[in-house]
């Protein structure tokens, strides 16, 4: 092995927590756009987003959404994560079946 992590049958093994928080409330209309994700107001005015995206691509049209609907950041984490075997599985299930 050459030390690359190895995909499974075209999906790979790691998925992608993301935490944001920005400098002021988030509006309704901008919740129903990161639907899936969690996003908590703060006693401080500030916003909290977090959740797991499946791949990178969907990592940078977050960060892409987030620049197009002109939300000033305080902070962007990403990191990796492994995903279990069980949670590949689902995701081969729902593109197959639309599910």
């Amino acid at each position: 092995m050459d030390g690359k992590k190895l995909s499974y049958e075209g999906f790979t093994e790691y998925a992608w927590s993301i935490q944001v928080y920005s400098e002021t409330h988030l509006d309704d209309w901008i919740e129903d756009c990161f639907a899936g994700l969690n996003i908590v107001h703060k006693e401080d005015g500030s916003s909290q987003i977090t959740g797991e995206l499946p791949d990178l691509p969907a990592v940078y049209g977050f960060i892409l959404q987030l620049r197009d609907k002109g939300i000033c950041l305080l902070s962007l984490q990403v990191e990796r994560m492994n995903m279990p075997s069980r949670t590949r599985e689902e995701q081969k299930i729902r593109r197959i079946y639309g599910g």
